[in-house]
């Protein structure tokens, strides 16, 4: 198995955020309003459902395969 890097970049709407954030208790938890604290799951799935992103504004690069660490 190899990493890969890859870039998405995102339109967040932010009223559904924080109206996610509002409601979140009832949404079945917290949705990180930080998003250095999101999740691949987040983004591409909760995200998603709950109308936080639209999938098809997102933009995609691929940056290479990721360094092998250093032993």
């Amino acid at each position: 198995m190899s990493a890969h890097v890859f870039m998405i970049t995102v339109d967040v709407d932010d009223e559904a955020l924080a109206e996610w954030n509002s409601g979140s208790d009832r949404n079945g938890g917290p949705f990180p309003e930080d998003y250095s604290n999101w999740s691949a799951h987040d983004l591409l799935s909760r995200s998603i459902d709950y109308e936080i992103i639209d999938p098809g504004g997102c933009e995609l690069s691929y940056l290479g395969q990721a360094p092998e660490p250093s032993s």
